[in-house]
């Protein structure tokens, strides 16, 4: 090995005199275009390049470029504080604290796309941005991208190599959707406890112990499309008389699942929306956080699947990020390749077409600025609590988990931009099958998004029906704080395993997996 690293120190000296006069180009080049765009200012406030060759990157690869380079450590954003005059401070890029450099990425991505003011798309479409966006509009048109099986591997690529970061950004809930603010949450589990209590409101679920007798209660169905690891479920259990279905394409979600939360009335099964048994029905269905992975392609299906399994009076809330603007594809070749292979918000133009002929559309509730709130608490406990790398440093293992974290940490800090500015919003969308009738009903969907669940009268209401069912109903009945705690206390305590289970491990298509639980 000693003897060929001259010949290695060689070949690197070639390749790089060959790549100079290139680099030199495309530095020129994105200089006058950031002029041109009337972002040169930004970036000089804000970037800091430690190794020229970013230059060549972005040039050819517009934001997957940017994003690489500072996976890479080749440029990062300037530390608050930072004297720019010491360029030395640069070549350190992997000790230097994340945190710092939040607030300089913030006002990077605000300013790039403010819808507004900028001139984004057309900083993004270069030469290879330009090839991505055109192949991907062609793709789009011959295959459906969001297929079944391409499905199941994007959300395995995401959530399942995922599991531990993001449990470490999500405990105590572990719900890894938007949080719900604006009702006076002071941290992200209350904000989280306020979003599902909003769901759960626009359902108009019965709550537990509000009847005279509650052993007689109708117990109304619900079905979760894409339940993630059962945190909806294990609410809706606790609150209300619900029997809860959640399907996913996520094993290790339904295997945990099963084996941590569900019960007589919590069931999780491995399945594909477009694949579940026409049998089932549902009073009502909630999709929270999946839309997402549909496809522009798929949402006209997807809003029929909705109809075909829900009951004449039930409804349906979908909660989903939305963008101002709609597309066929995703335009973030980045996002693409590292986060969310093959996903696309949609607009709310394609959702209420998607929903045309099929279903009655009764409300639209969008609060964007709440999900950059929750990115920056999940940025903070994550940065808090994710352990530092145990490798030796300048190892490649080191070096992996440097990059990791560096990508982890741009997806949040990027996506929270994009909310501030409201270039992305979060929205929920309240459809019913036949149309509200009732005045009340009418005005409870429409007053939701004004009130939250009082966990206290939750917690009364929860005690009392523990009270008239016995000392059964006791042991499964708490408060939405305990709730969680346990939820929090068995993800510690369990460790997520890969792959399909015993039960599921013949099935030919997701539809034919049996409930366990």
């Amino acid at each position: 090995i000693c003897s060929e690293l001259p010949a290695m120190s060689f070949s690197r000296t070639v390749v790089s005199t060959l790549l100079s006069p290139l680099i030199f180009l495309a530095k020129a080049v994105l200089h006058r275009a950031l002029s041109f765009l009337g972002m040169k200012e930004l970036w000089d406030e804000t970037i800091l390049v430690s190794d020229d060759s970013a230059y060549l990157e972005i040039v050819l690869k517009g934001d997957l470029g940017l994003g690489e380079a500072f996976m890479s450590g080749k440029l990062q954003f300037k530390e608050a504080n930072n004297d720019i005059k010491n360029p030395s401070r640069s070549k350190n890029t992997e000790n230097e604290p994340l945190e710092l450099q939040t607030e300089a990425a913030l006002r990077f991505f605000r300013g790039a796309v403010d819808p507004a003011t900028s001139k984004i798309y057309s900083w993004w479409l270069v030469p290879a941005a330009h090839l991505y966006v055109m192949w991907a509009f062609v793709l789009d048109w011959i295959v459906n991208l969001q297929s079944v099986d391409r499905s199941a591997k994007a959300i395995s690529s995401h959530y399942d190599r995922s599991t531990k970061t993001i449990e470490s950004m999500t405990a105590p809930s572990f719900v890894y959707t938007c949080g719900h603010w604006q009702t006076g949450a002071t941290s992200i589990t209350e904000a989280q406890h306020a979003k599902m209590a909003l769901v759960c409101e626009k359902l108009g679920l019965p709550r537990k112990g509000q009847s005279a007798s509650s052993k007689t209660q109708k117990r109304l169905k619900v079905l979760d499309i894409g339940c993630g690891y059962g945190a909806l479920g294990k609410f809706m259990s606790t609150h209300f008389h619900v029997d809860f279905t959640g399907i996913s394409i996520s094993q290790e979600q339904v295997d945990w699942a099963n084996k941590n939360v569900c019960d007589e009335h919590l069931k999780v099964v491995f399945c594909d929306y477009r694949a579940m048994p026409k049998e089932w029905m549902f009073d009502g269905i909630v999709s929270v956080g999946m839309f997402e992975a549909v496809g522009p392609v798929n949402y006209k299906e997807f809003m029929r699947v909705h109809e075909a399994h829900l009951n004449p009076d039930g409804i349906v809330v979908l909660h989903t990020i939305t963008q101002c603007f709609s597309t066929r594809v995703n335009l973030s070749p980045w996002l693409i390749k590292y986060i969310f292979p093959d996903g696309t918000l949609p607009s709310p133009a394609q959702v209420f077409a998607a929903a045309e002929k099929v279903l009655v559309p009764e409300d639209m509730h969008q609060f964007g600025p709440d999900y950059a709130d929750t990115l920056a608490a999940w940025r903070a406990d994550w940065l808090s609590r994710e352990a530092p790398p145990a490798h030796p440093k300048g190892s490649a293992a080191a070096q992996g988990d440097a990059s990791w974290r560096r990508m982890w940490w741009l997806y949040l800090t990027m996506c929270e931009a994009l909310f501030q500015v409201r270039h992305a919003n979060l929205t929920q969308f309240v459809f019913t099958k036949r149309g509200l009738r009732d005045s009340k009903d009418i005005l409870r969907v429409r007053n939701a998004s004004h009130r939250v669940l009082d966990l206290q009268q939750c917690k009364t209401t929860t005690t009392a029906t523990a009270a008239m069912e016995g000392a059964e109903t006791a042991e499964v009945t708490t408060t939405t704080t305990t709730a969680h705690q346990e939820l929090s206390t068995a993800i510690a305590g369990s460790k997520l395993k890969a792959g399909k289970s015993k039960n599921n491990k013949n099935k030919k298509i997701p539809g034919e997996v049996a409930v366990s639980g």
